[in-house]
């Protein structure tokens, strides 16, 4: 990541925008959520909340769910790539972060 900051920063020609990178395939919320369980020896433990039963509970996605964005997007990985960024698996990283927290809070 260092590196591929100094080229950016180096380079400000090679990328206009922003930049995200979150690895080298699309993750719903619930997938990633699945995938810390999964990692951290755990059974996934979820329900879904059907958005029409939410709304007349009068939940307001904007103000209450740190994940809600009024539009649609989807992020792409092409801005770090020209950075020359080379991401782990997603398998490889997560399941390093989820073991190093379960490794930290279980002692």
């Amino acid at each position: 990541a260092a590196a591929a900051l100094l080229k950016r920063m180096q380079n400000p020609q090679i990328s206009a925008g922003k930049i995200f990178h979150f690895g080298d395939a699309p993750v719903t919320l619930k997938q990633f959520i699945n995938y810390c369980f999964q990692y951290a020896g755990l059974k996934p433990n979820t329900a879904d909340a059907p958005a029409a039963q939410l709304q007349k509970q009068n939940y307001d996605f904007a103000k209450l769910n740190p994940y809600f964005n009024p539009f649609d997007y989807v992020l792409a990985t092409a801005n770090a790539q020209l950075l020359g960024w080379k991401h782990s698996p997603r398998e490889k990283w997560l399941k390093e972060i989820v073991q190093y927290y379960v490794k930290l809070y279980n002692k």
